[in-house]
């Protein structure tokens, strides 16, 4: 039978024994060490017993996602052996149709070629066709093209001669265009009576026979003396000469008249002479024709030199005050530009400030056409003669551009317009000829703007 062993009172008795000091401390310093090293035994078999049921624990909860891991890895693998499977048969649906596309291209291009060749084939043919047929027209027509040549030379030889009769024609329409603008004067034409001049006129009972001409060079001599005879043969009260783009030879002297106004008396009747008649405003021309009255009162006592440069002063004088009228308007027109371009800026402002600008899709084209407005301002006359379309005067405008070295952009028909409207410039289809003499009908859509040719000489 076991006996249980009473620590407690063991350790009772063993304070019990008899030693000495030195004995006592060893005694209890070794039963000291006894007890902890037995109470650290107990804590270890404490902490096992506890570490292994923690163990057991993670050993059960890593099983359980050991076995889901596996789970799901035996679920990837089917995945991955289902995609697979997949990948092999599109391969080879991608075979099937490399196979069937290789050869439908094959057929196409075989198809393809045989068509080209066909084409190629039948365009030879026509080729040759067409050959054939110009070798034959060419043989055909031959002799009607020499027989062309003939008459062509015959046209030529006659155009020539009625060319200068229609440019005379020309210069003589003009001509009574002008003195009928005139309430004082009674006009008879007379162009087609020899001897008669182109036009006679009465001015307070003053009869003048009048020529005009058109010649590109200056007037010959001969005319000149015409109408000294025409004057003298139908008794005439004076004459006047016209050259509407060329000067004039003095029919006395022989000598080329420098001035572009030049009055004569000759056998006691006064003669005008007038150069370079479309350089000058059609108001001097009808007032110098006027002036010959005057001089026909005072023909005993006219001194020719005194008499022109009277006429030379009147001609400065009107020179001057159309300048003055012309700074004026280009001042008032310049004013008006200003206003209209601040006026301008801010209404851009505002366009811009309210994100509008898509609202006005001809803003941009405001600049060209100010500037077309602008060169308008500085090459038209004041005195209207001429009749030019858009295009006349966009052909101007360039050329004007090129000969002074300015730059503009690609001039619009429509821009030009909107520039000739803003000058109060109308249009309408009347009869004329343009700044190059080149007559206008009256179908024609033109525009009463005149353009002076020398802006590009």
């Amino acid at each position: 039978m076991t006996e249980l062993l009473d620590i407690t009172k063991i350790s009772e008795n063993i304070y019990n024994i008899a030693c000495d000091t030195f004995q006592k401390d060893i005694l209890y310093f070794l039963w000291n060490r006894f007890i902890k090293s037995t109470n650290d035994s107990i804590t270890d078999i404490q902490n096992d017993s506890k570490i292994n049921q923690r163990v057991s624990e993670k050993t059960k909860e890593l099983c359980l996602e050991n076995k889901s891991l596996k789970s799901n890895l035996e679920t990837q693998e089917k995945d991955n052996s289902e995609k697979e499977n997949k990948i092999l048969g599109y391969q080879e649906q991608i075979n099937i149709l490399r196979e069937q596309s290789s050869l439908s291209i094959t057929e196409a291009v075989n198809n393809n070629n045989e068509a080209k060749e066909e084409i190629i084939n039948l365009l030879k043919d026509n080729i040759n066709q067409l050959n054939d047929n110009i070798n034959e027209l060419k043989s055909d027509h031959k002799n009607e093209l020499t027989e062309y040549k003939l008459e062509l030379s015959e046209i030529k030889k006659e155009s020539s001669t009625k060319s200068s009769y229609a440019t005379g024609l020309i210069g003589e329409q003009r001509l009574l265009e002008l003195l009928r603008e005139d309430t004082e004067f009674t006009v008879k034409d007379t162009h087609g009576t020899s001897h008669m001049g182109d036009a006679e006129i009465l001015y307070n009972d003053f009869k003048i026979c009048i020529d005009a001409k058109q010649y590109k060079t200056t007037c010959p001599h001969k005319e000149s003396t015409k109408l000294m005879e025409d004057v003298e043969k139908h008794d005439y009260d004076g004459g006047v000469l016209i050259s509407w783009d060329s000067g004039i030879y003095d029919p006395q002297t022989s000598s080329k008249i420098k001035d572009i106004l030049f009055n004569k008396n000759i056998n006691g009747k006064p003669y005008l002479f007038i150069s370079f008649a479309t350089t000058i405003p059609d108001s001097l021309i009808l007032k110098s024709i006027k002036d010959l009255y005057d001089n026909k009162l005072n023909s005993e006592s006219l001194n020719i030199i005194q008499n022109n440069e009277k006429l030379k002063e009147e001609f400065s004088s009107m020179i001057v005050t159309e300048l003055k009228e012309l700074d004026g308007s280009d001042k008032n027109h310049k004013i008006k530009l200003r206003r209209n371009d601040e006026r301008r800026k801010h209404l851009n402002s505002i366009l811009k400030e309210y994100n509008l600008s898509s609202c006005n899709k001809s803003s941009s084209n405001n600049s060209i056409v100010t500037e077309i407005t602008s060169l308008l301002s500085e090459v038209k006359q004041d005195y209207v003669s001429q009749r030019n379309t858009a295009q006349d005067i966009k052909q101007y405008i360039e050329a004007y551009c090129d000969k002074n070295n300015k730059k503009i952009k690609n001039i619009s028909i429509s821009d030009l317009k909107l520039a000739l409207n803003e000058l109060n410039i109308m249009s309408e289809n009347k009869h004329g000829k343009n700044y190059l003499n080149k007559v206008k009908k009256k179908s024609t859509v033109t525009w009463t703007i005149e353009l002076s040719p020398e802006f590009l000489n």
